[in-house]
C-alpha cells in the first residue's frame, strides 16, 4: 500500500543511484511508493488517463522524459529533490564539484578543451585512426573532435 505524506513531512532522494519513488496527490493528500503497480492502484479506474506527452516521449526516445509516467498527473520524484507533505516538488541546490560553479557555456567550453587534449595525446603518434561509431552523442561529439583534430593536421 502507498504511503501518505503526514503534514510537515517531505520525501527526498539521494545523490547518486537511488530510486526515485511515484507520487499522486489527492485532494490535500499525497501518497508514494516505489512501486508503479501498487500507487497505480489508488487513482480510481476512471482517471487512470494516459498522458500523450510521456507516450510520446516513450515512443521518440524510448524513456519518459521528466517526471511523468504513462498515467497522467502520476509522477516520479526528481533526481536530487525533495517532495514536500503539500505535493509540491522542491529542487535541491546542484552538487559541488570541487566548489566549482560555472555557466553551461564555461563548462561545455573547458569539457571541449579536456576531451580535444585527450584525443590528441592519444593521436598523436598515428598516421590513421579507426573508430566505431554507434550513431549515440559521445560518438557524434568524438567524430567532430578527430575532424576538428584532422583539419589541424591538414
Amino acid at each position: 500500500m502507498p504511503k501518505v505524506l503526514t503534514e510537515g513531512e517531505n520525501l527526498s532522494n539521494g545523490y547518486i543511484g537511488e530510486f526515485c519513488p511515484y507520487y499522486y496527490t489527492i485532494g490535500n493528500q499525497t501518497y508514494y511508493s516505489e512501486s508503479f503497480p501498487e500507487i497505480a492502484r489508488i487513482i480510481p479506474e476512471s482517471e487512470r488517463i494516459l498522458d500523450p506527452v510521456a507516450t510520446m516521449s516513450l515512443l521518440a526516445f524510448n524513456y519518459i522524459n521528466g517526471d511523468r509516467t504513462l498515467i497522467k498527473d502520476l509522477k516520479r520524484l526528481p533526481w536530487h529533490s525533495q517532495l514536500l507533505s503539500d505535493g509540491t516538488v522542491v529542487r535541491l541546490e546542484p552538487i559541488r564539484h570541487r566548489n566549482l560553479n560555472d555557466s553551461s557555456f564555461n563548462i561545455a567550453k573547458n569539457l571541449f578543451a579536456l576531451l580535444y587534449r585527450e584525443l590528441k595525446g592519444v593521436c598523436s603518434d598515428r598516421e590513421q585512426v579507426w573508430i566505431l561509431l554507434t550513431g549515440g552523442l559521445d560518438s557524434r561529439v568524438t567524430a567532430g573532435l578527430l575532424k576538428r583534430l584532422q583539419s589541424e593536421r591538414n
